[in-house]
């Protein structure tokens, strides 16, 4: 017979995986507890995992009082879908609703309450928390003018976060476009805004909270000083904490004025688990200036996912971001002409489990 509580077998309470999940294995896996005569682990070659206190998301199942040895607690399993890891679910450049339902099923979709799209979660796995990661659009370029060089567009802001899911609420994610390049002696445009909203009732925006990642601002152009944009900063961050918790969060680089870099920005790591899980990004490097004097277009601001374009430089446009959330380089000035300003790269959206 199967081990249960309160008249529920424990396989179906327990947060549980294969052998070969990254997560730690609770030692109830392999315990004398056995069915048949068999551990979990020999009898399904999965293992339960192991819950840690003192996270967002922990959720014992039940196991420390009830299966102990001389008394005390001997296991600890985290409960069925309280144990978010960095494992890669889904990813997007469009904005989209993550839909969780009465029977577990978890759904990133394009309308709201619908099963259409990519299903993330199973009923089985019945996630009630997802980490995502979220960056706004980069700052395009400034165009140049036929005397002076332009800016390069800002780089976008980067958050990591915590969600908690739940089947009444409404969880919108909204995706920033890229900043496009300004034409001749035109300012870049601005990259857009990404966030992230909970709604606490699925037919209204009453008691709705925000995560924000804003995009990085143009380049001015070369008439209008030629000044980078300015990094796109995050808001909200430091509060609701029962819908959103932040792991990290950084502002995107500024775009390098006329003749000088993009500065550069990075997220080394995120890891909110109690195994220290890193999901590691390169550093999104500031694009380079077109040339090392005020004569060449300013360098786009980096993102953490992407690099600044660099700077026009003999006689050439700005270059656009790469990656996602940089910003595009300036323009160069040409004689009795103009140069337009690089393209920001697109803000995106990861989810993880």
């Amino acid at each position: 017979m199967p081990y249960t509580i309160n008249g529920q077998n424990i396989e179906t309470m327990a947060e549980t995986a294969p052998t070969s999940d990254r997560r730690t294995a609770s030692t109830f896996s392999t315990s004398k507890y056995q069915t048949n005569g068999q551990t979990y682990t020999a009898r399904t070659g999965r293992k339960f995992i192991t819950h840690q206190s003192g996270y967002r998301y922990s959720n014992e199942v039940g196991i420390q009082t009830r299966f102990q040895r001389a008394g005390s607690s001997a296991f600890s399993v985290s409960r069925r879908g309280y144990r978010p890891t960095s494992t890669f679910r889904f990813s997007t450049q469009s904005t989209f609703y993550i839909n969780k339902f009465s029977d577990g099923e978890v759904w990133a979709s394009a309308t709201d309450n619908t099963k259409v799209g990519v299903r993330i979660g199973t009923g089985a796995e019945d996630m009630n928390y997802l980490f995502f990661a979220l960056c706004g659009g980069g700052g395009g370029g400034g165009g140049s003018s036929g005397t002076r060089s332009a800016g390069g567009g800002g780089g976008a802001a980067y958050v990591f976060s915590l969600i908690t899911l739940r089947p009444q609420w409404k969880h919108e994610f909204n995706i920033g476009s890229a900043g496009t390049g300004g034409g001749g002696n035109t300012n870049g445009n601005n990259g857009g805004t990404s966030s992230a909203v909970v709604y606490t009732s699925k037919t209204n925006t009453v008691g709705s909270f925000y995560l924000i990642a804003y995009g990085g601002r143009g380049g001015l152009s070369g008439g209008n000083s030629g000044l980078g944009g300015a990094g796109g900063h995050t808001s909200g961050t430091g509060n609701n904490e029962q819908y959103f918790y932040t792991v990290r969060h950084t502002s995107g680089g500024t775009g390098g004025e006329r003749g000088n870099n993009g500065l550069s920005c990075a997220v080394n790591f995120n890891n909110y688990t109690p195994e220290a899980e890193q999901i590691t990004y390169l550093t999104g490097l500031g694009g380079n200036a077109g040339d090392s004097t005020t004569n060449g277009g300013g360098g786009g601001g980096g993102s953490p996912l992407g690099n600044g374009g660099n700077g026009g430089g003999t006689r050439e446009d700005g270059f656009p971001g790469t990656g996602h959330g940089a910003g595009g380089g300036g323009g160069i000035w040409v004689t009795f002409s103009s140069r337009n300003g690089g393209n920001g790269a697109p803000g995106t959206c990861t989810i993880y489990y």
